[in-house]
This record gives C-alpha cells, sequence and structure tokens, in this order.
C-alpha cells in the first residue's frame, strides 16, 4: 500500500509542478545560451539542467546543450556529445597525457571543430527565440575532480572563438562543482585532482593570464591559433556540496543545477526596471567589480538557492486519509438499524425461515398418504381399550414407521445434508455489503456480540431455544396421546355395535392426523433446529471473514495515516502548518457540494468508488487505488487545489480562525516564517574560511510576483539597515517562491576544502604524480 501511496503522491506533485509551472508567468532569456559540459562527472548535470530549462524557460528549444567527454557520455537526447582520449589507464600521468593528446590529434580536433560549427550553425537557426541576438552566454560546467577538466582552458577557448564568428559578444561563465561528500575509495586522488584543478583556476582567472595554440583546424588538416589574454571566464563559481555552515544536504548537488539555472536566467532575462527604485535589477558588470580584490588578485564567486513550494505530496496523502475516512464514517453509521430489518435480511424472520423449512421438508400431504396404509386384520372392539401405541402395533406393526422414515424423516435428512448455510449466508451478506444503505460494517455490526446490544447470534439462539421448548412441547404431547387408550381420543364415532369397521376407519385417519402429524411436527421442528445451527455456524466463518475485512479496512486507514503524517513531516515547517485541519474541511464541504448534486451514497456505484466489499476482496491495495482515483478525479481536481501559492498558503494558515478560534498566524508571523526558511535554506553551497564580512559581498534576489504581498513584505523587511543588494525577477507564479543568494570575493586559498586537501595534493606531486597539462612551474602557489 505505501509504494501506491508513494506512486500517487509523487506522481500527483510531479503533475502539480508541471501544472503550476505552467501556469507560472513563463521565464524566458533574451539572449542565446549554451552549457557546455566538459568530463565523465558531468554526466548528471547535463539531465538536471537540460530538464529544469526544458520545464521553466519558455524559449529552451533555443538552448544548446554539448557535453565533453572521455567515457560516460550523457544519456539526453538534445545533447550534442563530443568524446576525447581517455588519456590512458595510468593514472600518475592521466591528466597530462589527455591534454597532451588532445592538443596533438589532429583528427580529434578536427572533428571538434566540426562539432562546434555546427552547434553554432544550429543556434544561428534560433533567432526568433531570442528578443536579442547579439551576445551569446556560455556556461562552462565541470566537476573539479574529473580529469577531463585539464581541457578547460583549450575546450573553452575554442568554443569562445567559433561562436565569436557568429555573434559580437561571447561571454563564458565558469561552474565549478566541488563533491566534499566521498565514499572513502579515491578520496585522495580525487581530492588531489580539485585542488589541482582550483590552482589551475586560479592561474587562468588572473589578469596575466595569456593562451596561445593552434586549436582550430579547418577540414583540410590547416590549422589556425587561438588567442587570448586576460581572464578565462568573465565570472567563475565554485559550487560545493558542502554549505558554508559545514553541512552536506541531501539535494545540495542537485540545487547547485538549480543555482546553475537560476543564475542563467538572472543574467540573461530582461530585467525591467519599471517597478519601483527599491527593487535593484541584477547588474554583471556591477557584482564583478565588487567582488574584486584590492591588489588584483583573482576572486571567485558562489552562491546558495531555496525555493518553497505547495506540499502537494502531503496534501495528496492527506486529502485520500480524509475522503477515506469520510466514506467509512457513513459505512458505520449505516449499522445502527432496526434489528428486524436485519432479521428480514438474513431469511430469519418468522414466515421466511418457515418458508425456508418448509422448502426442505417433503410435503405433509405424505401423512393424508398413511391413511392408505394396509392394517392387520383387526377389529375396532380388539384396539378400543388399548392405548394407541398398541393400537399402532396391532394395526400396522412398524409398517406405519417405516413409511414416515422413507417418506418423511429421511428424505428431510437428505435435503438437511445438501443445504449450504454458508452459501446461502455468503450470497446473503453480499447483497447486504453491496446495498450501499447498509455495507460492511452494517453486516459485521449486525454479528458482533456486544453487551447489551442485538445482533443475529442472539436472534438465533432466541430462534433455537423456542425451537427446543415447542420440540419438547410436541414431544410430551406425542408421548401423552400414545398412552392414552383409543376410545378415549376426540374422534367422531359411533355406539352402535355394527358401527366398528366405521369407527375403526374414522380412528385410522385421527390417528395418523395426530400421532404422525406431531412426529412430522417434530421432524419440522428438528430439522429447524438444525437449520438453525448450521446458519450459526456458517455466520461464525462470515463474521470471521468480515472481520477480516473490517481490519483490513482498518489496516488502510492506519497506513494512509501514517503516510499522511510523514509527508506532513518531511515538508518544511511553514509547509506543513495546519494541513489536516485545513485539508479535512476542504474535503468535507467539497464532499458535501457532491453529495447535495448526487445523493448521499453515490460513492457506491461501480464508476466512483463502487462496493468496498468487492474492492477489499481484489486486495486492499485494489480499494485503496479506487479511492486515489475517485479523490483524484472528484476531489482533487476542485477550486481549493488551484489556489495561487500565497493565497493557500494564507488559507491554510488561517483554518483554525475560522473554524476553532485558537491562536492564529497572523499574516505577518507567516511571512516572517517563509522569508526565514527562505534565507535559511539558500545558504552559500562553499565553506570559506575565516572569510569576514569586510570583504564578503552578496546579491540576493526573489523569484516571484513583485507585486505579491509577500514580496512586498521581503523589501520592506529590513529596508534601511541590509548590508546587501535585494532584487525580484518578476514572474507571476503560483507554484512557489525561489530565492537565489549569490556571494563573491573570495580567494582560492579562502577554501578550507583547499586548506585541507592541499596535503593531498602535495603528496601526489612528490610521488610523481602529473596532475597538470603545463608546466606547474606556471602555476601560482597555494
Amino acid at each position: 500500500m505505501r509504494e501506491v501511496l508513494g506512486r500517487f503522491t509523487t506522481g500527483y506533485a510531479a503533475d502539480m509542478e508541471k501544472h503550476t509551472d505552467s501556469g507560472d508567468e513563463q521565464r524566458s532569456v533574451n539572449n542565446p545560451v549554451m552549457f557546455l559540459f566538459i568530463g565523465d562527472k558531468a554526466k548528471a548535470a547535463v539531465s538536471a539542467v537540460s530538464d529544469m530549462v526544458e520545464r521553466k524557460w519558455s524559449n529552451s528549444a533555443g538552448v544548446m546543450y554539448v557535453h565533453v567527454y572521455a567515457n560516460e557520455p550523457a544519456d539526453k537526447a538534445n545533447a550534442v556529445r563530443f568524446q576525447v582520449d581517455g588519456g590512458g589507464t595510468d593514472r600518475k600521468r592521466w591528466r597530462q597525457e589527455l591534454h597532451a593528446s588532445f592538443c596533438r590529434d589532429d583528427r580529434k580536433l578536427m572533428e571538434l571543430n566540426r562539432t562546434l560549427r555546427a552547434v553554432s550553425s544550429k543556434l544561428s537557426e534560433f533567432g526568433r527565440l531570442y528578443a536579442s541576438f547579439q551576445r551569446i552566454n556560455v556556461s562552462v560546467v565541470t566537476c573539479a575532480d574529473d580529469p577531463c577538466n585539464v581541457l578547460v582552458p583549450e575546450i573553452t577557448l575554442l568554443t569562445k572563438a567559433i561562436l565569436g564568428a557568429s555573434f559580437r559578444i561571447v561571454q563564458v561563465d565558469l561552474y565549478a562543482l566541488i563533491k566534499e561528500k566521498t565514499g572513502g575509495e579515491e578520496f585522495g586522488f580525487s581530492s588531489s585532482v580539485s585542488v589541482g584543478f582550483l590552482r589551475e583556476l586560479n592561474y587562468f582567472q588572473n589578469d596575466r593570464y595569456r593562451y596561445e595554440g593552434m586549436l582550430q583546424v579547418t577540414e583540410d588538416g590547416i590549422r589556425l591559433p587561438v588567442e587570448h589574454a586576460g581572464p578565462l571566464f568573465d565570472l567563475a563559481y565554485l559550487l560545493s556540496d558542502k554549505n558554508e555552515r559545514g553541512v552536506i544536504a541531501e539535494r545540495s548537488m542537485e540545487e547547485n543545477f538549480e543555482i546553475i539555472c537560476s543564475i542563467n536566467l538572472l543574467k540573461n532575462r530582461e530585467m525591467l526596471t519599471d517597478y519601483t527604485e527599491k527593487n535593484d535589477i541584477y547588474n554583471n558588470m556591477q557584482f564583478k567589480q565588487n567582488i574584486m580584490s584590492d591588489f588584483g588578485a583573482p576572486t571567485f564567486a558562489t552562491a546558495g538557492f531555496s525555493k518553497i513550494k505547495r506540499p502537494n505530496k502531503a496534501i495528496a496523502a492527506t486529502v485520500v486519509h480524509q475522503a477515506f475516512r469520510k466514506i467509512t464514517r457513513k459505512l458505520k453509521a449505516s449499522a445502527s438499524v432496526d434489528m428486524r430489518q436485519v432479521v428480514d435480511k438474513f431469511g430469519l424472520s418468522p414466515a421466511a425461515f418457515e418458508r425456508k423449512v418448509n422448502g426442505l421438508m417433503p410435503d405433509d400431504r405424505r401423512i393424508e398418504e398413511m391413511c392408505s396404509l394396509m392394517m392387520q386384520k383387526v377389529s375396532y372392539d380388539e384396539i378400543r381399550t388399548g392405548t394407541v401405541r398398541e393400537a399402532e402395533l396391532k394395526l400396522y406393526g412398524n409398517s406405519a414407521e417405516a413409511f414416515f422414515e422413507k417418506n418423511v424423516a429421511v428424505p428431510s435428512r437428505e435435503q438437511l445434508a445438501s443445504y449450504r448455510a454458508i452459501e446461502e449466508i455468503r450470497a446473503g451478506v453480499g447483497h447486504i455489503v453491496a446495498d450501499p444503505l447498509y455495507g460492511l460494517y452494517c453486516a459485521f455490526d449486525w454479528m458482533e456480540e456486544k453487551n447489551g446490544d442485538s445482533n443475529l447470534f442472539e436472534e438465533i439462539r432466541k430462534a433455537m431455544k423456542e425451537i427446543n421448548r415447542q420440540l419438547e412441547a410436541v414431544r410430551d404431547e406425542l408421548e401423552s396421546l400414545y398412552q392414552g387408550q383409543v376410545e378415549h381420543q376426540p374422534y367422531a364415532r359411533s355406539r352402535l355395535p355394527f358401527q366398528g369397521k366405521a369407527n375403526l376407519a374414522q380412528f385410522t385417519r385421527y390417528f395418523f392426523q395426530e400421532v404422525y402429524g406431531r412426529k412430522y411436527r417434530i421432524v419440522h421442528l428438528d430439522l429447524s433446529l438444525k437449520v438453525l445451527q448450521a446458519m450459526e455456524t456458517a455466520l461464525e466463518d462470515v463474521h470471521r471473514e468480515l472481520r477480516t475485512k473490517v481490519e483490513e479496512m482498518a489496516d488502510v486507514e492506519r497506513c494512509l495515516s501514517d503516510y499522511g503524517q510523514l509527508s506532513i513531516r518531511e515538508a518544511e515547517e511553514e509547509l506543513g502548518k495546519n494541513i489536516e485541519l485545513y485539508y479535512g474541511k476542504v474535503v468535507d464541504e467539497g464532499m458535501a457540494e457532491l453529495e447535495a448534486r448526487r445523493g448521499g451514497l453515490f460513492y457506491f456505484e461501480d464508476r466512483y468508488i463502487g462496493n468496498v466489499f468487492e474492492r477489499l476482496e481484489q486486495g486492499k491495495a485494489a480499494l485503496l487505488e479506487r479511492f486515489i482515483q475517485f479523490c483524484s478525479k472528484e476531489i482533487l481536481s476542485s477550486a481549493p487545489f488551484r489556489l495561487s501559492f500565497e493565497d493557500e498558503l494564507l488559507q491554510r494558515a488561517n483554518v483554525t480562525a475560522r473554524y476553532e478560534h485558537r491562536d492564529v498566524l497572523t499574516k505577518e508571523e507567516l511571512f516572517g516564517e517563509l522569508y526565514a526558511a527562505l534565507e535559511e535554506q539558500a545558504v552559500i553551497h562553499l565553506e570559506v574560511y575565516n572569510y569576514t564580512h569586510k570583504n564578503r559581498y552578496e546579491e540576493k534576489y526573489i523569484f516571484g510576483d513583485f507585486y505579491s504581498e509577500f514580496v512586498t513584505y521581503a523589501f520592506q523587511f529590513d529596508e534601511g539597515r541590509r548590508g546587501y543588494k535585494l532584487g525580484c525577477v518578476h514572474e507571476k507564479r503560483s507554484s512557489g517562491i525561489e530565492k537565489l543568494n549569490m556571494m563573491g570575493g573570495f580567494q582560492i586559498n579562502d577554501l578550507l576544502y583547499v586548506i585541507n586537501n592541499k596535503k593531498y595534493y602535495q603528496s601526489y606531486l612528490d610521488n610523481g604524480f602529473c596532475l597538470h597539462g603545463i608546466a606547474e612551474s606556471e602555476l601560482p602557489d597555494l
């Protein structure tokens, strides 16, 4: 069941994200954008970044993705892939050989030239998708511990040179992903490669950096130079899976991919300026200047990202739970029915039960037929003074008893043997549980033995007790009749001596009616008793089966409750507030409206929930899936689930004011918690050592509706005393709020990662590992 719930809630959350994203003001970038992923370890970034862009940017069709790899290509259909030589198997010279083989392999360079020119041509076809086509932004994404990043300068500069033929401005940024969480197997080598790359990056970003190489290759194998002077990248962002508090969050790398997309949007989207002077729009040149060091050393940037969205998974689980509870309560309410109705439903009313037993008994005309039995040659005077039992023996011997046994007693026993009480009870219960006026709990409750309450077992036992009383009385009557004298019996007779034959005939008719009539009644009562005993046994079996179903219903509700609680706990604290209370009311109101339109029992029609018992027969998961289908179609599609992010959050926060008048979270308190949560989660994704506030430059951007109440609150929150620049990327969003915190001004030597892993890097160099593609003497010291 948990798997069913998991698939449903995850699917609902994904569908709602698509729906709300489509309802958002679609993002678009003004300038062409290209993502250049370098290295096998950037494979995950290719899929994640392209998926995010496709989902959120209206002109995502004009974005190009290029993956340069050694052994593991990205599996995205929209990514252009290019394989480089892996550099051999000797790890000591891996990076060095990779760089050397790339630079000297004319065939590979020609192929890369051809690939990048094809990309440039393709980008040129997307002019109609962009507001401006003068500038292209290239985002180079690589993992610091990937040996392939030794080719970053060559691939970057070749890409820039080729794109420069089509675009007036080619702006290139680097996003270096640092992975500090390791499995413990290759931490030494990977840490050394990472530190080596960061040392190279420090060299590439220096104002004095120069490059000249024969990288452009024509189809005829003619090489042309590529030259560059100054920092390799416009801005270099370092993003780690450990944040500045030293914590490695579960989704930290996924958040890094979100950061890459958000920074690209921030830098490439037209920022309207007519909102208010309070909204500081992003200015790339200004940001670069503000993070520069006073003495010209290369400085770097990083960022943090947070998004708070409607907790759709918890909402979906809660709605199904609340609907299940409501329908279960409706089923349980049917259990309080007059016992006379219950007796009738199970065929236990006096008339119905009499018909049932009569159907198992031979016809009572068999008693009349006994009057035709052959008698012994006995006169009336011979039996007149004797007992009725003696008269039977003289008249019929054992033939009357044998006839009765053969034609009444034996057939009744045979009928009883073929009587299938369990099938009859199951069929009866089936009709009851299928009837929405009664249902599963009704059938179960009627059988449940509870102190002071009537139930079927009590009714059966009352009937059995009454039949036993009647049986004893009839047997006493029969015995008394047998012992009575013939002449004292109340049958019509004549006193005349010549009427003996007529008197004998009158007696035998009386005898069969009274004696064997009572014997027939005894068989009937005994059969009734055995039928009741069979029904009692069958009811016990069916009651056990029903108890299993009732327990399964309880299991389903318990699973829904536990899963809902877990989903709520997984939601952020401010987003999990009042989910059960608010959506319990929403479900109640929605189902009341449905009942008003379709009737109170519409749930149990086949096209909705149907017969709960039959669904349970197919398994608890089948029943749960039916409830999920019902909730998806009839409840989750209604208006309360299409509220904007802010409206839904406000409605949920204040539900107690409308219904229970308890302590209410005011709008300001709610916004305060929301703002604090956004800031808390947007913590910078890099741990910088001893980085003083004096050198720290920050800019923070909210992605949301600038005119919304929350964004207004955010701009007023610390107005006049904030030490950072605050802006808003205006989007009419219904899905949630996002925040991007950008920070820069630190140097490579300020990174705690470099400080802690420098020893591995130096030890590997000392042990003969060649970790660079250029001479180590050219690189600045760490």
